[in-house]
């Protein structure tokens, strides 16, 4: 037996196979599809919402310090922005200080400070807000050993608070730097 022409046989068989049946795979009807419809779904547009501090945006403090001697505090705080809210257009800022060791459990705050347009350049940012400091005036204040908090607002919507004893708990407080010399003094 002559294996070459063997081979050359065997090829021209499966070749001859192969395209007798092109043609009925190319010119048979195509099996019947299921037909399957879109199911469509009506969705309302979601209602705007006001951006809310505490899902919107992540606040970090990093440094509190009470001026006495000047009679200022400033907040120096790190701001994130996420979510898909526009940024608002303001932001306000409370800091409430407090004594943990002080038996009348006293807090103190300025007034909200306004801070425009926070998000204006980047998403994040870092800003200082400056506060008159209205407890400094009163002798009878200690000078040290504060802690504080530090509360946003932006279109009504504020950060809560911790409640009861849970504000006085100074694991989750900041530590406030206290100055209680004018510059030039001794």
């Amino acid at each position: 037996m002559n294996f070459p022409r063997a081979l050359v046989k065997a090829a021209t068989f499966y070749i001859t196979f192969c395209l007798g049946f092109l043609p009925a795979y190319y010119f048979s009807p195509a099996p019947p599809r299921s037909v399957v419809r879109p199911r469509v779904v009506r969705q309302e547009p979601l209602a705007p919402r006001a951006f809310n501090v505490t899902e919107d945006m992540r606040a970090d403090v990093n440094l509190v310090i009470m001026d006495q001697a000047n009679g200022r505090s400033y907040t120096r705080l790190s701001l994130l922005l996420y979510g898909k809210r526009p940024a608002p257009e303001k932001l306000w800022v409370r800091t409430y200080f407090f004594l943990p060791a002080d038996p009348a459990r006293r807090v103190w705050a300025h007034q909200g400070v306004e801070i425009h347009r926070p998000f204006a350049e980047h998403f994040d940012t870092t800003v200082t807000v400056a506060a008159p400091c209205g407890m400094c005036d009163d002798e009878d204040v200690p000078q040290g050993g504060y802690f504080a908090r530090v509360q946003f607002f932006a279109d009504g919507v504020e950060t809560p608070l911790p409640d009861g004893e849970r504000f006085f708990d100074i694991t989750t407080a900041t530590p406030v730097l206290v100055n209680v010399e004018r510059a030039g003094e001794p």
